[in-house]
């Protein structure tokens, strides 16, 4: 008879049958009931960290992305070959994931752990960077939800469109703020600055994520965050500036990573000089400190009708 059949037991349960009706997502056992699993399936953020060999930072680091109250999903790029089973060790939960890679570097580390994850919202954040309070996610939202064209976001630094600037954490202060988002410090700006920086997942792989071209593979992607930035105004859609209040440049920063040793910081220069060069001549015309580099203005102008309390 129909008894003989039903959902097969387990914690997350189905919550329709194919005639419609609802099946129990809580109490007991027997297969009928159990937990619901949208949790896992439908998280609201994708917490992306690019790792390589800053063993001492994980523990403080994963203490840090566990005090985000919302259903997140984890997701570390162990990009250095090495403290892989220290990460496994601490990522206990089942929306955590490692990935092992040899040397990839940031640009392509995040673009694959943006195709990997399956949330609407992505976090691209350092191996040197740590959550300071439980906040900072649920008002990004709130930006992203208040402002539709917000695309790219920085919780760090940026520069300004016209007139120019330097905004952020230890730079010119943040003066506007959106009302709409309950009154945040928040400036549209030209160039972000990483990290952390968020974006919508969809429009960003619509746009052809992160320029591959800006970084070998081994090598630092410095100003690949800049390049985004114009692309995402070419596109018609908005980059902003707030104050994550993260803990920046946590360890051994300044001896590790791209500045391990004399060959490294000479590398991290060159690639630095050259993708500077890479930007210019890919936006000339629409970048650069002139008040006819479009997207300059335009970034510019937005920021200053924004400020007025225009809706932009």
């Amino acid at each position: 008879g129909d008894g003989a059949y039903g959902p097969v037991a387990g914690q997350c349960q189905p919550r329709a049958r194919h005639d419609g009706a609802g099946v129990g997502v809580t109490g007991g056992g027997g297969g009928r009931g159990g937990k619901d699993c949208r949790a896992i399936d439908t998280p609201s953020a994708a917490l992306m960290l690019q790792y390589f060999s800053r063993p001492k930072n994980i523990l403080e680091i994963v203490k840090g992305l566990r005090t985000v109250p919302e259903d997140v999903e984890v997701l570390i790029n162990n990009d250095s070959g090495s403290d892989h089973a220290v990460w496994r060790s601490v990522l206990t939960q089942p929306n955590d994931f490692l990935v092992y890679c040899r040397n990839v570097h940031e640009i392509r580390g995040y673009n694959r752990l943006t195709l990997m994850s399956n949330a609407p919202i992505s976090v691209t954040l350092q191996d040197d960077d740590v959550p300071g309070d439980k906040t900072w996610l649920a008002t990004a939202t709130k930006l992203f939800q208040a402002h539709p064209k917000l695309l790219f976001l920085s919780g760090y630094r940026a520069r300004g469109g016209l007139p120019g600037g330097n905004f952020g954490l230890g730079r010119n202060a943040i003066t506007s703020k959106s009302k709409a988002a309950g009154n945040v410090p928040f400036m549209f700006s030209y160039k972000l600055v990483a990290g952390p920086l968020l974006y919508t997942r969809e429009t960003f792989l619509a746009l052809g994520m992160f320029h591959l071209e800006f970084s070998c593979a081994g090598d630092p992607g410095i100003h690949f965050e800049y390049e985004f930035s114009l692309r995402t105004w070419l596109y018609g859609f908005q980059a902003g500036l707030w104050n994550c209040k993260f803990n920046h440049h946590v360890g051994d920063w300044k001896s590790s990573g791209t500045r391990a040793n004399k060959s490294k910081e000479a590398r991290r220069r060159l690639v630095g000089v050259r993708n500077s060069q890479n930007v210019r001549w890919m936006y000339k015309g629409l970048a650069g400190g002139s008040k006819d580099a479009k997207i300059f203005a335009a970034a510019g102008n937005t920021q200053k009708d924004f400020a007025a309390g225009k809706t932009v």
